[in-house]
This record gives C-alpha cells, sequence and structure tokens, in this order.
C-alpha cells in the first residue's frame, strides 16, 4: 500500500487496513460506540475493523440465528448452527477470503 489515496490489497490485514482509514479520517471517520462520543477514540482501531470483516452481513448474505436469543446475554451461537440466505440479498461490501459455511440455510 503506498501512497495516500490508494486502497490496502485484497487480503491485508487489519492493521493495514487500519493504517489507510487512520490516514484520511474526513474520507473514513472512525465509528463512534454505542456508548457515545464520550468512549470514542477518534480513531480506527484494529479490533473495529476486525470485527467488520468477521461479520457475515458485509458479504452480502443474510445469516440468521447468529446469538442466542434466549440467553440473558445474547451470547453467540456456534458457526455450524447459523442459518444463511440461500443466496446473497445485497450487495456485498467485503469479499469473503472464503465461502461461507452454509450446512444450514434456509
Amino acid at each position: 500500500m503506498e501512497g495516500q489515496g490508494r486502497r490496502p490489497a485484497r487480503g491485508a490485514r487489519s492493521a493495514a487496513i487500519v493504517d489507510h482509514l487512520n490516514t484520511t479520517p474526513a474520507a473514513y471517520p472512525p465509528p463512534i460506540p454505542p456508548g457515545g462520543a464520550t468512549r470514542a477514540r477518534g480513531v480506527w482501531v484494529k479490533s473495529a475493523v476486525a470485527d467488520l470483516l468477521r461479520n457475515p452481513k458485509y458479504t452480502g448474505y443474510q445469516v440468521f440465528n447468529r446469538r442466542a436469543i434466549r440467553s440473558r446475554s445474547g451470547a453467540h451461537n456456534d458457526p455450524a448452527l447459523w442459518v444463511w440466505a440461500p443466496a446473497p440479498v445485497h450487495e456485498p461490501l467485503i469479499t469473503a477470503s472464503a465461502p461461507p459455511c452454509r450446512a444450514n440455510s434456509r
């Protein structure tokens, strides 16, 4: 990744993506956490980018049953229990490094 205007290479690590996002905060404003702006760091961090890259919604597929609805804490279900839409439901924002595991689909 050279220069300020270039995107990170496909498959770039979270750290490279964070560096790119933080070079131009006007173009890529950092996220504001649910607790409000008082908790915000004002920069992108690796954990925020890693969470985005792990979230299957951004690959274009709708995924159901990711969280247990009957638990008080909203615990995460095992990915083998996730229910994937049979086809993408919207344009993907990121490309998946591997095809989604769709053992369960609607």
